[in-house]
C-alpha cells in the first residue's frame, strides 16, 4: 500500500493495545482516526489535502495530528466473524501530501482488512478452545459438583468417604455455597442410591405443623386429618431424609428428633404405635452450631448426634479457579433450559467474575448468569449484561494498602490520560519522572499497558 507507516492493535474489553508497528517503536499515529474507526466500524479514508470522505472521518481531527506530519489516512476495524466483535484494527498513514490514499486503495485495504479480521478471529477462537480445553481437563464433577480447585478435592473425597458409611453427615457454610448439591452428591454415591432422596427445608415450615410433616399424622390427630398420612421420614425409608438449615428447628423438635435417631422409631401425630425407619441423615446449616448451643437455641446433645462426621463448603471466593469453571457450567445449562442457542462470556466478562468476590456465592453466580443470558441480545455476555454491583465485601485496607491502591489509581489514570508517555503523566502527577518510575517498578506497573487509543 506504499505506506510510511502501520500499527495493528487488538481490541480486548473495548481498550486497544498495539501489537505490532512498523516503523517499529513508533507511535506517531492519529488517535483520532482510529478513534473513530473503532467506534464506527468502518473502513475511513482521510486526506489533508481533499479533505474529508464524511462519516467516520469527520471525526479525525487534522490540527491534533498536523505536527506528526501525516496527510493521509487508512483505518479499518477487524471483525471476528464469528462473534461478530470487533477484534482488532489495522491503521495506514502517508507523510506525502502530493500522494494521498484513493477510493480504490481503500476498497482494496478494506478486503484485506476483512481477511485478516478472518484469519485472527479464527486464531483467537481456536487458542480460546485451547485454553478451555486445558482448564476442562482439570475439572471435575458428579451432576451439578462441577469444581477444579484442591479445596473444592478435599471436600469431595471426605464426602465419599462418609458415604459409605450410614452414619449422619453435617454439612456447613455461607448460604448458597451448595450444601443440597453436596447432600444430593453423598446420597448418589452410598449404598442407598436409587432410594428416595427427600429433602426438607426445616426454616420454611410453620412450627405447629413441622412435626406432621417429619412424622406424619393419623386420620382424625387434629381438625382436618381426614386420613392417614405418613411423613417425610416415612417416605425416605430405605434412602436419604436432607434436613436443609437444621438449626431452625425448633427445641421442642429437636427433643423429639433426638430420639428418632436414638432409637429409629417414629410416632405419627396422633398415634400410639412407634413405627421402626431406616433413614440416612444428612444435615445442613449455614449458623454457627456452637454459638446456638451457647445461646439455648440448639440442644448440645443433638448437635453430637449429627455431627460425627462434618463437611465445610469453602465459600466462591475461596475456591480457586472454580469461578470460571462454575460460570461456563451454569451458562451452557442455562442456555439448554431456556432452549437458547449457545452462548459465551467474553473475556472482560471473565475478568469482572474474577474481580468479584460472591458473597451470595454459587447461587448468586448463577442468579446473574440467568439473567444475563436473558437479558443479552446477542450470543455473547458482556460486563454490562452481568450488572454487578458494587463490591459489599470489599476488605479493609491497611494504610500502607490504601496509599498504595490510591497511588496506583491516580497513576494509572494519568498514564491512561497520557498514554504511556511518563513525562506526560509525571507532568499530570506533579511529580519527578524518576519519581514515578520509581513509584511504578514498587508497585508493579508497566507503560507498556496503557498504549491503548485516546482522541489526539
Amino acid at each position: 500500500m506504499e505506506a510510511d507507516g502501520g500499527y495493528l492493535f487488538s481490541v480486548e474489553g473495548g481498550g486497544l493495545d498495539l501489537i505490532g508497528s512498523v516503523p517499529e517503536d513508533n507511535e506517531s499515529y492519529s488517535h483520532s482516526a482510529v478513534n473513530a474507526a473503532l467506534k464506527n466500524r468502518e473502513t475511513l479514508i482521510w486526506s489533508a489535502v481533499d479533505g474529508t470522505a464524511g462519516g467516520a472521518a469527520n471525526e479525525v481531527s487534522a490540527q491534533s495530528i498536523a505536527h506528526k506530519n501525516i496527510h493521509s489516512i487508512l483505518v479499518s476495524p477487524l471483525l471476528n466473524r464469528m462473534s461478530g466483535q470487533v477484534i482488532g484494527l489495522l491503521y495506514l498513514h502517508r507523510k506525502r501530501p502530493d500522494s494521498p490514499f484513493n477510493e480504490a486503495q481503500r476498497k482494496l485495504f478494506a478486503q484485506i482488512s476483512q481477511l485478516l479480521g478472518g484469519v485472527l478471529g479464527t486464531n483467537q477462537t481456536q487458542i480460546e478452545q485451547a485454553e478451555r480445553i486445558e482448564t476442562l481437563k482439570e475439572i471435575k464433577g458428579s451432576g451439578d459438583l462441577v469444581y477444579s480447585s484442591p479445596e473444592m478435592g478435599k471436600v469431595v473425597e471426605a464426602g465419599k468417604r462418609a458415604a459409605a458409611s450410614n452414619v449422619p453427615v453435617l454439612i456447613t457454610g455461607e448460604t448458597g455455597t451448595g450444601k443440597d448439591v453436596l447432600a444430593n452428591f453423598i446420597h448418589a454415591h452410598s449404598t442407598r442410591q436409587g432410594k428416595s432422596f427427600i429433602a426438607v427445608n426445616c426454616g420454611a415450615i410453620p412450627e405447629n405443623l413441622i412435626e406432621s410433616e417429619l412424622f406424619g399424622h393419623e386420620k382424625g390427630a387434629f381438625t382436618g386429618a381426614t386420613a392417614l398420612q405418613r411423613g417425610l421420614f416415612e417416605q425416605a425409608n430405605g434412602g436419604t431424609l436432607f434436613l436443609d438449615e437444621v438449626g431452625e428447628l425448633p427445641v421442642l423438635m429437636q427433643v423429639k428428633f433426638l430420639r428418632v435417631l436414638q432409637t429409629g422409631r417414629i410416632r405419627r401425630v396422633g398415634g400410639n404405635e412407634e413405627v421402626p425407619v431406616d433413614v440416612r441423615i444428612v444435615a445442613a446449616t449455614n449458623r454457627d452450631l456452637t454459638a446456638e448451643i451457647r445461646e439455648g437455641r440448639f440442644r448440645e446433645d443433638l448437635y453430637y448426634r449429627l455431627n460425627l462426621v462434618q463437611l465445610r463448603l469453602p465459600p466462591l471466593r475461596d475456591r480457586e479457579g472454580d469461578t470460571l469453571v462454575l460460570a461456563t457450567h451454569i451458562l451452557k445449562k442455562a442456555c439448554a433450559s431456556f432452549n437458547m442457542n449457545a452462548a459465551a462470556l467474553t473475556r472482560a466478562a471473565e475478568k469482572a467474575l474474577l474481580k468479584y468476590t460472591w458473597p451470595g456465592n454459587v447461587r448468586e453466580l448463577e442468579n446473574k448468569i440467568q439473567k444475563a443470558l436473558l437479558n443479552s441480545s446477542s450470543r455473547v455476555i458482556d460486563v454490562e449484561s452481568l450488572d454487578l454491583p458494587e463490591d459489599p465485601d470489599r476488605e479493609l485496607l491497611s494504610l500502607k494498602a490504601a496509599r498504595e491502591q490510591a497511588e496506583a489509581q491516580a497513576i494509572n489514570l494519568a498514564l491512561s490520560k497520557a498514554r504511556g508517555n511518563l513525562t506526560l503523566a509525571a507532568s499530570f502527577l506533579g511529580i519527578d519522572r524518576k519519581v514515578l518510575r520509581d513509584i511504578m517498578e514498587r508497585l508493579g506497573i508497566k507503560k507498556e499497558d496503557f498504549k491503548g487509543s485516546r482522541e489526539a
